[in-house]
């Protein structure tokens, strides 16, 4: 009887270390997306940017 259970606790065990790891990479996936979202965000903010400067900057 306690082998039962103590192999049952591991199991529980197991599928709670195995949700919290499937977890983890939801959340690690879903950070690198918006990282990525953010970098592309901002580098179009720099070029348009730049590009304002270029204009107000050039010799017509």
């Amino acid at each position: 009887m306690m082998d039962e259970i103590r192999t049952q606790n591991t199991t529980y065990a197991d599928y709670m270390r195995a949700m919290r790891r499937e977890a983890e990479d939801v959340v690690r996936d879903a950070s690198s997306d918006m990282s990525d979202i953010n970098a592309n965000r901002h580098q179009r903010r720099v070029r348009a940017a730049a590009d304002r400067k270029m204009r107000r900057y050039s010799v017509r």
